[in-house]
């Protein structure tokens, strides 16, 4: 499979040259669930990015990844290994109503605040309404990550598709949230797979591979 990803860089100083077009999102290298991503996690300049650079390096005392944004809309696909892979319903972040000039980012506030402004005009819908085509698209490339990068049991695949349908993965998670309030139980319910059904499975793998 390509590399379908946005450009990126990887720095650990404000100091370097950065050949990137803005705009441009920055976060921190090694950390999970949104943290260190706010709204000025998207910058449009290069002083905006050198400031954003410097204070991801000295507070989370790690390199900063810088991407290109992509505008467009997120998707994510829940990857269940029972037999085999199969991809679950995709999902989508709707960020239609989300306050005028905001990024139309996930950030930690919307992901976890559950009383915040972000997090009520951030609503998850799955399955997503998209057509036949594009979800074959984002399922098959899910597949092919999930495979390609040694996944096993679950994992979910985050996705950016620009407004000219360019395909890019964001992140491949090997372990997202599986709580029963989490996106993943809702991709599972949404393909009508029971939360005890996934678990059950999971603990049979354990055990089969605790055996060899």
């Amino acid at each position: 499979m390509e590399d379908p990803t946005p450009r990126s860089i990887l720095v650990a100083s404000c100091d370097l040259q950065i050949d990137l077009d803005f705009p441009a999102i920055v976060k921190p290298n090694c950390e999970d669930g949104s943290l260190g991503i706010g709204m000025n996690a998207v910058v449009c300049d290069t002083d905006e990015l050198q400031q954003r650079v410097s204070a991801i390096v000295k507070r989370y005392e790690q390199p900063a990844l810088i991407e290109e944004f992509i505008e467009g809309r997120e998707f994510n696909i829940a990857i269940y290994d029972d037999i085999e892979p199969r991809a679950l319903p995709v999902s989508e972040i709707d960020f239609s109503r989300m306050p005028e000039a905001t990024p139309h980012i996930c950030s930690y506030e919307a992901k976890w605040h559950e009383d915040s402004l972000l997090f009520l005009r951030t609503p998850p819908i799955c399955p997503a309404p998209i057509d036949s085509s594009l979800m074959s698209r984002l399922q098959m490339i899910a597949l092919e990550a999930f495979m390609d990068l040694g996944c096993r049991d679950y994992a979910r695949i985050d996705f950016r598709v620009a407004d000219n349908g360019e395909i890019f993965i964001l992140e491949v998670n090997p372990n997202p949230d599986i709580s029963r309030s989490a996106g993943y139980a809702r991709a599972l319910a949404a393909a009508g797979i029971e939360y005890k059904e996934f678990w059950q499975s999971m603990i049979k793998k354990a055990k089969a591979r605790r055996s060899l």
